[in-house]
């Protein structure tokens, strides 16, 4: 994820690796643990698409990493599904640094406070997290409240900071 406002200043976001299950978003988990030099290649990628665009607002852009290669497969103009970690995970959220780039307010470098994953509750995955949320320290629960409940359909998320929550989150979401 990468914010730029109308002044070109530039900002970006600890790069996530997502985990996708039948064509859809399943896990977002960060920092991705990365070689430095694919790291900066991801930020040279990141301010260059921004600038080009002449962009303000937010933009995630989905990669894939292959050997030493960074390959771009798509742009998404928007706060994206794969960041919503950033809201606990990090001083400035994606939300936060949308608003802040389109009204022209000054964006803070971006620092993530701990390691963190992002599960997707899918259908009526978010029954069984209503019920089991009260028992996991370290969670935060997101549910959209969407009226319906409809099989591979995004309805909350469930973000874990630090390792003890993450692993947790990781074998909860394992059985359903």
């Amino acid at each position: 994820m990468v914010t730029r406002d109308d002044r070109g200043e530039i900002r970006t976001w600890p790069v996530t690796v997502n985990e996708h299950q039948h064509h859809i978003l399943r896990v977002s988990a960060a920092p991705a643990m990365l070689s430095p030099q694919i790291a900066k290649q991801i930020e040279t990628i990141a301010t260059t698409i921004a600038n080009a665009m002449q962009l303000v607002g937010v933009l995630g852009i989905e990669l894939f990493v292959v050997g030493e290669r960074v390959y771009i497969n798509e742009l998404s103009p928007r706060p994206h599904n794969s960041a919503h970690l950033t809201i606990e995970a990090t001083n400035v959220s994606q939300f936060e640094g949308h608003i802040r780039s389109i009204m022209g307010l000054p964006i803070p470098v971006i620092t993530q406070y701990a390691p963190a994953i992002m599960l997707n509750l899918l259908g009526d995955q978010i029954i069984q997290a209503r019920q089991d949320i009260a028992t996991h320290e370290g969670w935060h629960f997101h549910d959209y409240g969407k009226r319906e409940v409809k099989p591979g359909r995004k309805m909350g998320h469930i973000t874990a900071t630090g390792m003890a929550a993450m692993k947790d989150l990781r074998e909860w979401g394992t059985k359903l």
